[in-house]
């Protein structure tokens, strides 16, 4: 029962963090693909 409520607490903590870094990756997947095709270009 106690380790139930402090998964449930982790969970709760963890939440906020993950819906944070969803943005920052979002964000960041169209800057690495970019990225990736310029440099492709580059050594082609």
């Amino acid at each position: 029962m106690v380790l139930f409520i402090s998964k449930i607490g982790f969970t709760a903590y963890r939440l906020p963090l993950t819906a944070y870094r969803l943005p920052l990756t979002a964000y960041r997947l169209p800057l690495s693909i970019i990225l990736t095709s310029v440099i492709h270009m580059l050594l082609s």
